[in-house]
């Protein structure tokens, strides 16, 4: 999980997600599906070039290191607005292999639907 408050340049919201990004690789589990929570709650918005970056540049990679669902927790100042746009964003650029975006009123819908995910695939899994 990453949490933003307030504004976040360009290069210290890239430097952020690839910092999570590699904690991720070094403690992720190959036997269950990765979920990323994004708490962009108290976030000012980001530029165009942010989101971008993340739908072209890091959700691929996330998506090669395992992750499959990238779960934001919707800003308070703008339901959806940050989320629907990266969402926006990650379609425009047609890429195949991304993760799954979904939008969240709260921190504990968020952490409640990854852990269902996980358990419905560990069921799956062992039957």
């Amino acid at each position: 999980m990453v949490r933003f408050h307030g504004a976040v340049n360009p290069p210290h919201y890239q430097h952020l997600m690839d910092q999570g990004l590699a904690l991720y690789n070094q403690h992720a589990s190959a036997d269950a599906p990765a979920s990323w929570i994004v708490d962009v709650r108290q976030l000012d918005t980001l530029p165009n070039t942010v989101r971008h970056w993340t739908a072209t540049d890091w959700q691929p990679r996330a998506y090669a290191a395992g992750l499959r669902h990238l779960r934001f927790v919707e800003p308070e100042h703008s339901t959806r607005q940050l989320a629907m746009q990266l969402h926006t964003a990650t379609q425009e650029a047609a890429i195949e292999e991304r993760c799954q975006l979904t939008q969240h009123e709260t921190l504990s819908a968020a952490i409640q639907q990854a852990q269902q995910a996980t358990a419905v695939y560990t069921a799956a899994d062992y039957q």
